[in-house]
């Protein structure tokens, strides 16, 4: 998921959120740049997109859903193979 804040997020707004997210044991991550600042964000929140636009200081929220053919198990011990199509 994307969460894009609003320019004027307070601090206390933006420790609420990575509160929440993280207490789900989510992956967050924050970008700032151009002056827009979005926190990416893997895993289950628990929260709905809906709900996460409707809190103080998100001005959106985008969900990302992956292709199941990007990503393949691969034999034990080798990792994950990324696939990609052209």
């Amino acid at each position: 998921m994307i969460l894009v804040l609003e320019d004027n997020i307070t601090q206390a707004q933006k420790d609420s959120i990575h509160s929440r997210l993280s207490d789900k044991g989510c992956i967050i991550r924050e970008i700032m740049d151009a002056g827009r600042n979005v926190i990416g964000v893997i895993g289950r929140p628990g929260i709905s997109i809906k709900e996460f636009k409707k809190r103080d200081g998100v001005a959106d929220a985008v969900a990302i859903k992956s292709a199941p053919w990007l990503v393949q198990p691969s034999p034990p011990g080798l990792g994950v193979h990324v696939l990609c199509r052209s």
